[in-house]
């Protein structure tokens, strides 16, 4: 049970570094849409599917035994996106020596033989082998994988195509290659090995299943056991084989069925046209042709390359071992390989946890000694290496020989490790629309993990031969960053940022994650000025103007929500910098012309398109708010200035075509993008409220049945990255019941659709439902997916931070067709709270808000487009201003009430009656202590009770000097003493209980006279507020 142990540290020191956390919101109906697990230790819920001999499936989630037989496996469902470090255990009886584990997001893709894709290189991530043993645990924090078998040589394979010569060249295109065989008894075979290389891309499927995908792969194999695949009878490998770009194309093949041997040859067949159930056993192919053999393996123009060593499956390069031996008390050794390392990697050195501070050659300077001596050739493990950082699903295989009895599987969440209480969110948002609710506490779900340790993202540059590595140094400041995705990349992303931000500030409010996210990005900043377009361990520097505007921006919000000055006062020079570099690119025109034209996918991102124009824009006017808290009038007026230029640039540009009511991408381009025009509206470059609108109402015409179209991307794209932006431009634009319907429409999708997480939001997907992300590489918890969270409290609830970046915030609800919604907003000047009744067809509308001094400047209530009374705190009042849809107020600190109703149906009256000032009190029975015993030392005790009535602000309950019990001329030596359970109110109150306990000390010494000892006591209650 070591490994429980060892499990239990881990979550000792996920506690250790959690930081002071804001006060939860209150308890409430909102919570039971909260997504977040109560406990870091998450168990199995069930079971998706099973393959090969298994015995009780689903007993591993309900306290049983699972019993998994050679080549079977259990594909385990946690209900939810989960990451962190898989924990299994193993019953006492369990006799198979090894267990392998496979992860995925989709159930799509669940599958025994790899994990998604997700090292951005090879994507070749075969199951990660592991020692079971039996009554014993595996904790992939801690259990180092096992070694693995050789590689499968590809020797008398060929390279083959559908054409001749493809050696030389072959144009871009797709081909489909096939072979059958037969199989008399799979049970009867040790293992069933296949390796793929494909010039330059491949899906690979056996029977219809896919079992391997790679890209690039000319070199890189695809390495996959294929057993639990096969059937009794006929069979068939299947190829799917894309030559990127004109020039020379290929696939390559092995199988080894154990001591027979299949390679691809001429009899493989051929096609250059994909058919319905091309790569199913069942599919006629007599019609396709034989395959070309253009070459053998090692002709070229591809000559030989080296196989891989034996893998289990791990991050190739994650470990390696001590070339000199440790004593206790050494801060450096000496290592085998220093792949990946750099100061901050987190080691097993031995068994003994460290961190690396430096490294110099094969040296590796630690951060502290270590405490125990280690010998050479001891294994040095990046730790973190095996974390997976997001999935539903964990497909547990048992390689054999021998039954494999698993009696317990959890994972150990590490995202948000700064989080003590993964549920306590300082805000809260509820409807009566429990979709809605749903939408709201998954986007908070969805960047709650993409929070993670500053250690623990992806390895790249470069990534993994085989496996993957989640062991990188990705942020420099403080304990956790925001990135991207929590399976892929794992890496700071300031385009991201630009969504995430945002829903993180409204949900979990941590803004401290936030802060060393954008220092890490400055951190990278060139000399030029220019920012990361991704931060390390990627490090793409000064390639993408969108992004790196997305991190000035970022600056903004930042400040915004935290008003952390110092920080801001550390970065000026940086920002300015940024800022300089970023408006040279602005032209005699006023328009931006990007040069630096990587972004997030949609396909023209240079030159003068809307979307870089919006996110100028942006840049700009956030920029005069900083300046100006700054001190440089100059800077902030010549951003003012730039900003209002642009603006005009854009609308007298040719862009805005009044037939179509949108934003054409360029000029002369005939793409309406969803990216550039949602952002023209949310940032508020549309020449008017009207053109914002027409914008609103064009792209909700754009919808399918899954989703906003994206057509920047391609025709059948929909992406909630600049979907999160079209819903915020229909709320921005008044257009709230298609917001909403939006939300419903594009989110309720995705966690409703039965292949999902169901908890967490998607990178991008087709509007067929499939992924618009290479398969499995797609990421199932991306937070720039999560816009909707920060749209239903900015508008829906109506809690609006400064559109100019100011400190303050206005309080305007958009509740579209909703009639009840309320939250609570945690801003720098402290707790604003909203809850409100919208009835539209009575025309009523009741809004509660409370905020304290300074932090709200404006309330509005919808009209519904008709003149109303506007009652304050039940009082008739007149608004400051009205406009088509709003009467405003302005706000006042405290707890507050604004109602409307229609003029037209409804009257101010009222009925009253007073109440006259009572200070009331009455008291019980008369307390008695009974009999005092002579000679004992012994405290008594009395009581009664008093019923206190006021009608006072506040009241006070007192008594007069008790003094001392007398009888007669004889008194009692020591004092009597007198309680109240309660002794003062702060409001009016009736009939209060208030117990009254009396207690007298007699000491063993102390003379008793004959008789009865009584004091008289007067009670008072008082005011000093009647």
């Amino acid at each position: 049970m070591n490994r429980v142990v060892g499990a239990a540290a881990v979550l000792c020191a996920l506690a250790a570094m959690a930081t002071p956390a804001q006060a939860a919101a209150p308890p409430g109906p909102w919570d039971a849409f909260n997504l977040s697990p109560a406990s870091r230790s998450v168990p199995a819920t069930g079971v998706l599917k099973s393959g090969g001999d298994v015995t009780n499936a689903a007993g591993v989630t309900n306290g049983g035994v699972t019993t998994i037989g050679p080549n079977g496996y259990v594909t385990l469902d946690f209900g939810k996106e989960v990451g962190g470090f898989a924990r299994l255990h193993f019953a006492p009886g369990s006799a198979a020596p090894t267990a392998g584990l496979t992860y995925s997001e989709w159930s799509t893709y669940a599958s025994p033989t790899s994990s998604d894709a997700s090292n951005g290189a090879s994507n070749n991530e075969p199951p990660v082998i592991y020692p079971a043993p039996a009554g014993g645990a595996i904790d992939t924090g801690s259990t180092q994988p096992v070694a693995g078998t050789p590689a499968l040589p590809l020797d008398g394979a060929n390279w083959i195509w559908a054409t001749q010569g493809a050696n030389s060249s072959a144009p871009a295109s797709t081909v489909y290659l096939r072979k059958t065989f037969t199989v008399a008894d799979p049970s009867a075979l040790a293992s069933a090995i296949l390796r793929v290389n494909v010039d330059d891309n491949e899906v690979t499927y056996v029977n219809g299943t896919q079992v391997a995908s790679m890209g690039n792969s000319f070199q890189t194999s695809a390495i996959a056991d294929i057993k639990p695949q096969l059937v009794a009878g006929t069979n068939v490998v299947a190829i799917k084989a894309a030559n990127a770009s004109a020039g020379p194309a290929g696939a390559l093949a092995k199988l080894a069925l154990g001591s027979t041997t299949i390679v691809t040859d001429t009899s493989w067949k051929a096609s250059q046209t994909e058919q319905a159930g091309w790569n199913t056993a069942a599919f006629d192919d007599s019609t396709w042709s034989g395959a070309f053999a253009n070459g053998t393996y090692g002709a070229g123009p591809w000559g030989t390359f080296a196989d891989p060593g034996p893998s289990n499956g791990a991050g190739t390069g994650s470990a390696t071992t001590l070339t000199a031996a440790a004593a206790a008390g050494d801060a450096a050794i000496k290592v085998a390989a220093t792949t990946y390392l750099t100061a901050g990697t987190k080691l097993d050195v031995g068994g003994e946890t460290a961190r690396v501070a430096s490294v110099s050659g094969t040296t590796v300077t630690l951060t502290a000694p270590l405490a125990q001596a280690h010998a050479s050739g001891a294994t040095v493990w990046q730790a973190n290496s095996e974390l997976r950082g997001g999935f539903r699903y964990l497909t547990v295989t048992n390689p054999g020989p021998g039954n494999l009895q698993l009696d317990g599987a959890s994972v150990n969440i590490s995202f948000a490790p700064n989080m003590s209480d993964l549920r306590a969110y300082p805000n809260y948002f509820y409807s009566d629309d429990p979709l809605i609710n749903r939408i709201w506490y998954a986007g908070a779900y969805t960047v709650q993990t993409n929070i993670i340790g500053n250690d623990t993202g992806r390895v790249w540059n470069s990534a993994p031969a085989i496996g993957w590595n989640n062991g990188a140094v990705v942020g420099e400041l403080g304990t956790t960053v925001l990135v991207d995705g929590a399976k892929r990349d794992r890496t700071v992303w300031p385009g991201d940022l630009g969504i995430s931000v945002p829903t993180d500030f409204v949900s979990l409010g941590d803004m401290e994650t936030i802060k060393s996210s954008l220092q890490t990005l400055y951190n990278h900043q060139n000399a030029a000025g220019a920012l990361p377009y991704a931060g390390p361990a990627v490090n793409f520097i000064g390639n993408s103007d969108a992004y790196h505007m997305w991190t000035l921006i970022g600056t903004a919000s930042y400040y915004q929500y935290s008003g952390d000055k110092a920080w801001l006062d550390a970065i000026w020079p940086k920002y300015k910098s940024a800022l300089n570099y970023i408006t040279a690119k602005l032209g005699a025109d006023g328009l931006l012309n990007v040069t630096a034209s990587a972004d997030w996918a949609r396909a023209n991102s240079g030159g003068k398109n809307i979307e870089a124009e919006a996110i100028m824009y942006r840049t700009l006017t956030t920029c005069a708010a900083v300046a100006r808290t700054e001190g440089d009038i100059a800077t902030a007026d010549a951003c003012t200035q730039k900003a209002a230029t642009l603006k005009t640039a854009v609308n007298a540009g040719g862009y805005y075509n009044a037939a179509t009511g949108l934003y054409r991408d360029t000029p002369t381009s005939s793409v309406y993008p969803q990216d550039g025009n949602s952002l023209a509206v949310w940032f508020g470059l549309v020449g008017s409220p009207q053109t914002g609108l027409a914008i609103s109402q064009a792209l909700s015409k754009r919808w399918t049945p899954v989703g906003a179209l994206t057509p920047e991307k391609s025709a059948t794209s929909v992406h909630p990255f600049p979907g999160s932006m079209e819903a915020m431009a229909h709320f921005q634009a008044g257009d709230d019941k298609a917001g909403l319907d939006l939300l419903r429409l594009e989110w309720g999708y995705m966690l409703n659709a039965p292949y999902g997480t169901g908890s967490t939001y998607w990178e991008g997907y087709k509007t067929d439902g499939s992924s618009d992300y290479s398969g499995s590489y797609i990421s199932a918890s991306h937070g720039w997916s999560a816009g909707p969270t920060a749209s239903l409290t900015f508008y829906v609830l109506g809690v609006h931070p400064d559109p100019d970046g100011g400190p303050a915030y206005d309080l305007i609800p958009h509740p579209g067709d909703l009639h009840h919604v309320e939250g609570q907003l945690t801003t720098p000047a402290g707790v604003i709270t909203q809850s409100y009744d919208a009835n539209p067809a009575a025309g009523t509308f009741v809004s509660r808000y409370s905020a304290p001094a300074g932090a709200l400047r404006t309330v509005a209530v919808p009209t519904y487009g008709r003149s109303v009374r506007l009652l304050v705190d039940g009082r008739e009042v007149t608004p400051s201003r009205t406009d088509a849809d709003y009467a405003y107020v302005d706000a006042a600190a405290g707890a507050h009430t604004v109602a409307t109703c229609p003029e037209s149906s409804c009257a101010i009256g009222g009925v009253g009656g007073t109440v006259p000032a009572t200070l009331s009190l009455t008291l019980g029975a008369q307390a008695s202590f009974g009999a005092f015993t002579p000679g004992a030392d012994k405290e008594y005790t009395a009581s009664t009770t008093a019923t206190v009535t006021s009608t006072a602000g506040d009241a006070a309950l007192t008594v007069s000097d008790p003094g001392h019990l007398t009888n007669g001329a004889f008194s009692l030596p020591e004092a009597l003493r007198v309680e109240f359970s309660k002794a003062s109110w702060t409001g009016p109150i009736s009939n209060d209980a208030v117990a009254i306990t009396f207690r007298q000390h007699i000491g063993a010494t102390d003379a008793l006279r004959t008789g009865t000892y009584s004091r008289t006591l007067t009670f008072t209650l008082s005011t000093t507020t009647p």
